[in-house]
C-alpha cells in the first residue's frame, strides 16, 4: 500500500483528490495539508512515499516545497498539480526531479495513470 500525502490549499479541489485517490486501488490517503507547514508535520516520522503537490499555496508555494522535500525526503515521489501545462513552474519542477504532473481540473482516470506510472 503507496501511503499518499495530497497537499492542496483549496478544500474543495483537495476532497475531489481524496475520492479519487481513494478509488484507486493499492493507494491509501496518509494525510491532507492545505500549506507546507501542515505537510511538513504529515512527512515528518511517516511513511508516505508519494505527495500530490499543488503548486500555488499561501506562504511556501509548491516549488519551494518541493525543494525542501528533495533535500530532506529525496525518495518521496511527488506528483505536481497544475492549472498551466505550458507554466516554466513546470520545467523547473521537472528538473527538481518529480514523478510527473497532472493539469486541473483533471479527472480520476488520468489521476490513476499518473500515480500508478
Amino acid at each position: 500500500m503507496v501511503d499518499v500525502l495530497i497537499v492542496e490549499d483549496d478544500p474543495m479541489v483537495a476532497e475531489i483528490n481524496r475520492g479519487y485517490l481513494e478509488r484507486t486501488p493499492g493507494f491509501r490517503l496518509a494525510g491532507i495539508a492545505s500549506d507546507s507547514a501542515t505537510a511538513r508535520e504529515h512527512l515528518n516520522g511517516s511513511g508516505i512515499s508519494l505527495v500530490l503537490l499543488d503548486i500555488t499555496m499561501p506562504g511556501m508555494d509548491g516549488l519551494s516545497f518541493l525543494r525542501e522535500i528533495r533535500d530532506s525526503r529525496p525518495g518521496v515521489d511527488v506528483i505536481m498539480v497544475t492549472a498551466s501545462n505550458s507554466s516554466p513552474d513546470v520545467q523547473t519542477a521537472l528538473r527538481l526531479g518529480i514523478a510527473d504532473y497532472i493539469v486541473k481540473p483533471f479527472t480520476a482516470e488520468t489521476l490513476k495513470q499518473k500515480i500508478d506510472k
